[in-house]
């Protein structure tokens, strides 16, 4: 108690100092600092606002308000500034362990992990041991570039028993059918069943393939975990056969379960690009690992996803491999304005005009959109911070940032149609045709 009154009374000074020198910067920091302390957040959090506003500049503040937003639960806030941060490569390595933060609160519990690692390499005092023990880091032990040694304990971080089910993903219908038919049937429980392949899911970036996999493992009521083909191979490129037999060996523990290898073509690039019988045997081991012996597989649904199917070795196509192959279209009119809906509903935004948003958007995927909805929200959120007063955003602001958007689906769809054209293998990729060909059909009808 007597310290609780000491410290109120240090507050109280430093209020009063600033009553006389309300510009001096460095006192309100110290002020805002001791709020801090007493955990009066909320005020402390004005006060680093005030110096911002004179100070935009100040990296410093910046960082406290991003962990003032993390203490009160304001996520996103926090993750706006570690990532304006990161990009702007101010302070780098203190806004990945920030952003990482926010990712494990959000329960983004892989790209805690990559953020984390990175982190720390890049400078090793930044090392957290509640962070790290609570995304089970704890007891792994780092090689001098911040990498696990431990492979078990990285795949049981990436472990999460998803909530969403097909019916939260109405825009994602297409895709969530073919997988439902694919992977469930009513007669057998998900843990029991033995599943002749996996499926591949194909499209452009930021369009729903890993969504679509968490909502099929919330279905089955089962784990899900994502496995960064690129990343695993990079971290662990020795031995990768026996890492990827580890991976397996984790998954079928926890079963009923639904892996998805991400980046599948940087395992099964074709044999003509591959330079060493290594990367071939590598290929072949994880065929092996897929087809399983006796049941070894029983309850584990495996899928695959690429942003480029057309490095994807033909081998991973076998029919008791990844035989089904399911494209991931671009957002339509009707998904784009559900996506809006839903992408706001994470912000403090109000109503917009969802369908103008949506008509305006043509071209961008799911991940496009949220960037916009990001960067909006980011600038607004600095322009208040710089004059004292909050705006409203308004579905003008979202245009404006439309018209600057790099949209990415319109590239992906010219490759598409030069390796439909000149590719020998393009009947393995018959879905992506079929839909450019109805896509094709719907334009001469609207005259476009």
């Amino acid at each position: 108690m007597p310290r609780k009154r000491s410290r109120l009374r240090a507050v109280d000074a430093l209020r009063a100092a600033l009553v006389e020198s309300p510009d001096n910067l460095g006192l309100r920091e110290h002020f805002a600092a001791s709020l801090a302390l007493m955990g009066e957040q909320a005020s402390a959090l004005a006060e680093y606002r005030r110096i911002l506003a004179v100070d935009p500049s100040r990296v410093s503040t910046l960082l406290v308000i991003a962990e003032l937003f993390l203490d009160l639960g304001h996520h996103g806030e926090a993750l706006v500034i570690a990532e304006d941060l990161i990009a702007k490569s101010l302070e780098e390595a203190t806004a990945r362990l920030l952003r990482a933060r926010a990712f494990h609160e959000m329960g983004k519990t892989a790209e805690a992990i990559h953020d984390y690692l990175l982190a720390i390499r890049e400078d090793p005092l930044l090392a957290d041991e509640d962070l790290a023990e609570d995304l089970g880091l704890g007891e792994r032990k780092h090689d001098r570039d911040g990498v696990p040694d431990s492979l078990v304990t990285y795949l049981l971080d990436r472990f999460e028993l998803p909530k969403v089910t097909f019916a939260d993903a109405p825009w994602l219908a297409r895709i969530t059918k073919k997988l439902r038919d694919h992977f469930l049937d009513p007669a057998q429980p998900p843990a029991e069943r033995v599943f002749s392949s996996g499926a591949l899911l194909y499209g452009p970036a930021g369009c729903g393939k890993e969504e679509a996999a968490r909502c099929l493992a919330g279905e089955m009521q089962a784990r899900f975990v994502v496995i960064p083909v690129a990343e695993l191979l990079g971290m662990w490129p020795a031995d990768a056969g026996e890492r990827l037999f580890e991976v397996f060996d984790t998954v079928r523990s926890h079963r009923p379960a639904v892996v998805l290898f991400q980046q599948i073509e940087a395992l099964g690039a074709p044999f003509t690009d591959m330079h060493d019988e290594d990367a071939q045997r590598l290929v072949k081991r994880f065929t092996q690992l897929l087809q399983g012996r006796r049941g070894e597989n029983r309850g584990v649904a495996v899928l695959a996803s690429t942003d480029d199917p057309w490095r994807v070795d033909p081998w991973l196509r076998q029919p008791d491999l990844f035989h089904r192959l399911i494209f991931t279209p671009p957002p339509g009119l009707e998904e784009r304005e559900r996506l809006w809906q839903r992408l706001c509903r994470k912000h403090p935004i109000g109503e917009l005009k969802w369908h103008k948003l949506a008509r305006h958007s043509e071209g961008c995927s799911g991940a496009d959109i949220r960037g916009v909805i990001d960067l909006v929200v980011a600038t607004n959120w600095a322009g208040a911070m710089q004059t004292g007063i909050p705006t409203v955003v308004r579905t003008r602001d979202m245009l404006r940032a439309l018209e600057k958007c790099r949209r990415s689906v319109p590239s992906w769809l010219a490759t598409a149609r030069h390796y439909l054209r000149f590719d020998r293998d393009r009947q393995a990729y018959v879905g992506v045709k079929n839909w450019l060909a109805r896509e094709s059909a719907d334009d001469a009808a609207r005259g476009d």
